[in-house]
């Protein structure tokens, strides 16, 4: 169809969706959360006041967080970018709603000089209509290679659509259209037209897309008459859902405030009645550089014990209260290690491993960390270290995570497992003169899974892509580009299935199921580092798996069903996401944590925000937890550096009411977190 039959055809955009010329926007660079924290914290994505947003950031893109800026042009305003993106992904802001329709975009886009050959993802500069999340969009761009094209986005890939000769030189301004009238898709620049026909994408806001210098202009945004009435209606009808979720589901209700003193850094909290009184203590753990760097450590260089009240019951190390209210993992745990009924904390101060007794705090054994294996040069030319140095190997192990396992069969998991950043993984039994069990070398992921497998009552360990076996000899390998970020193991989860699934989160490789022998039967396509499984929709038959991906994102979740057919995918605007399944109501059907920051809360199996996050903080960081309710089902975390917050369901029992109980599921635990948080029962009525 020629272009001007095409034209004919496309409504008339009468109607003015979004209009901005900056000028509400202060000059200078815009404030970005350039900072691999988002990966473990709902922190909230500082950016532009006003519609905009920034739906992906890096921080690779540059030390300063020099992306994007507001500067003076043509008596107004404009917005730049700054240099090039040139790993990860495009640099993008967006606005607008996701059920915007057909509609009209227009702005000026000026490419501009840069120093270096720029970006290898191809130097674009342009527009983005029917954007979904941002991964999936619909784009018209300026490409270094003199084109003008019109491209989907699918996951990691650019699929061109529509190209055609464009001559621009560098610092001209080009006026941009971009028109989406249902499944036509039609772009201009200057007086080169192109369109394509495009299935899907009927949905989305706009955006701005550039991996290069560039700048633009005033952005205006048209629809037609029939687009915004429809808008109005599905708008009212929307408003009307909330309601009805509102009723159905209880708010949150701020039940208790504990004091932290400063002492813990980000998700290092664990609740457990360590001193056997029946109340659960708060055991939480800093990490300072300057005290590393001071006292020749490794991470750990504070271990507090505190009541509820907030009395400090014993402390190891010396706290520091200019440490980073964010930390990645810190090497300890709470568990009744050696089968006595009471509980020890597991840590590991500098090299030194130390199980010490949960009341008083007192060192009841303590070894060296394993001496680490070198690994050979050429394997390091040829493998990512994943953010993180392969270390020093002429030291110890630099332990990041630790947890319990059981290789030897006993009645209980006794011998401690050990992991750097991604490296090196080991297992010693304390009880053995801390003999060390077993050693692995290779990309381990996040976190390591343990239990059995075969049956024999010794647990195999999930270290990464590797299968081990009690001994540590290699059961099997997978060969993927990504690394694993969560693992479940369980049951199928459709009804009638007959054996256990491996269910792995593996980052660029997607969401992963997998046979005891690693046998593929799905690889479901996406981005995927946490994950939840639950009966999140009683509408459908068996479980439901949840996985988010923050990674660069604020948060894409994904819903699939026991099949692995993807039943929703929705880019939710905070950093961090858990995914993690939430018995809120006391019925069948969970919800699932999606965070605990402003504007966000629990989910619905529809993806739906139906639990709003209380609107006081804190909300750096967040869990659930069944300890503080006396009728089974689960309350909220959130803390920050200062407080732990207790929120639980409004309609849930006052303390001394007598509850009465309700459902409680028995869930997969994808990160075996019960391992990493020693969560106790409660007496009814506390």
């Amino acid at each position: 169809m020629p272009p001007t039959a095409a034209l004919a055809q496309t409504p008339a955009f009468t109607e003015t969706l979004f209009e901005d010329d900056f000028s509400g926007l202060n000059l200078g660079l815009f404030p970005m959360q350039n900072s691999p924290l988002g990966e473990y914290h709902a922190l909230p994505l500082p950016g532009p006041p006003g519609a905009w947003r920034v739906p992906v950031n890096h921080w690779s893109w540059s030390k300063d967080g020099r992306c994007f800026q507001v500067v003076p042009d043509a008596g107004g305003r404009a917005l730049e970018t700054l240099g090039y993106s040139p790993h990860y992904d495009n640099r993008i802001l967006v606005a607008g709603a996701r059920d915007w329709g057909d509609l009209r975009l227009e702005a000026r886009v000026t490419p501009l000089p840069g120093d270096g050959d720029g970006s290898p993802a191809g130097g674009l500069c342009g527009l983005i209509a029917r954007y979904e999340d941002s991964r999936t969009y619909l784009a018209l761009v300026l490409d270094r290679d003199g084109s003008l094209k019109l491209l989907r986005r699918r996951e990691n890939v650019f699929e061109v659509l529509a190209a055609a000769p464009l001559a621009c030189e560098s610092g001209a301004p080009l006026a941009f259209t971009l028109t989406a009238a249902r499944d036509r898709l039609i772009g201009q620049a200057g007086d080169v037209r192109i369109q394509a026909t495009v299935d899907g994408y009927r949905r989305g806001g706009i955006g701005l897309l550039a991996d290069v210098p560039a700048r633009f202009g005033p952005v205006k945004v048209l629809t037609t008459p029939a687009e915004q009435g429809r808008l109005e209606r599905e708008r009212s009808r929307a408003a009307q859902a909330r309601a009805r979720r509102a009723r159905r589901y209880p708010a949150a209700r701020l039940a208790h405030r504990f004091p932290l003193h400063g002492l813990v850094n980000g998700r290092n909290l664990r609740l457990a009645d360590v001193n056997g009184d029946g109340k659960p203590e708060i055991v939480v753990a800093q990490g300072s550089r300057a005290l590393v760097e001071r006292f020749d450590l490794t991470r750990l260089t504070c271990l507090s014990v505190l009541d509820l009240e907030g009395n400090v019951l014993w402390q190891a190390g010396q706290p520091d209260p200019e440490a980073p209210i964010a930390n990645g993992d810190l090497p300890f745990q709470v568990c009744d290690i050696d089968g006595d009924g009471s509980l020890e904390v597991v840590c590991v101060f500098g090299f030194d491993v130390q199980i010490r007794h949960g009341r008083t705090g007192k060192i009841l054994w303590s070894a060296s960390t394993p001496a680490t294996v070198p690994v050979p040069r050429d394997f390091k030319e040829v493998s990512s270290s994943w953010g993180s140095a392969w270390g020093d190997e002429t030291l110890n192990m630099n332990v990041a995570q630790l947890r319990t396992v059981n290789l030897q069969g006993r009645p209980k998991a006794r011998e401690i497992l050990l992991k750097d950043d991604y490296h090196h993984l080991a297992v010693l039994d304390p009880f053995s003169s801390g003999e060390i069990l077993l050693r692995h070398r290779g990309v381990h992921g996040h976190f390591p899974w343990a239990g059995d497998l075969d049956g024999d009552g010794r647990d195999e360990l999930l270290a990464g892509y590797s299968c081990l076996d009690h001994d540590g000899s290699r059961k099997w390998s997978l060969h993927l580009q990504d690394h694993q970020d969560a693992i479940a193991v369980l049951d199928p989860l459709a009804p009638g299935g007959k054996r256990k699934r491996i269910f792995m989160c593996g980052g660029e490789d997607g969401l992963l199921i997998l046979g005891l022998n690693a046998e593929f039967h799905a690889r479901l396509q996406g981005h995927a580092q946490r994950m939840g499984i639950a009966k999140f929709r009683a509408d459908l038959p068996g479980l439901q798996i949840a996985s988010v991906t923050f990674w660069g994102n604020p948060g894409i979740f994904r819903l699939h069903d026991a099949t692995g057919k993807l039943l929703w995918s929705k880019e939710l605007p905070v950093a961090g996401g858990l995914a993690a399944p939430v018995n809120w109501t006391g019925r069948e059907e969970e919800l699932m944590l999606y965070s605990l920051a402003p504007g966000a809360g629990l989910l619905d199996g529809h993806g739906e925000l139906c639990v709003e996050a209380p609107p006081d903080g804190p909300h750096a960081c967040f869990d659930t937890t069944p300890l503080f309710m006396s009728d089974g089902r689960d309350a909220l975390l959130a803390w920050d550096r200062e407080t732990l917050a207790v929120h639980v369901p409004a309609d849930a029992p006052l303390k001394g009411k007598r509850a009465k109980q309700v459902y409680r599921p028995s869930r997969p635990d994808p990160e075996n977190r019960s391992n990493y948080q020693a969560y106790v029962s409660l007496p009814p009525g506390w």
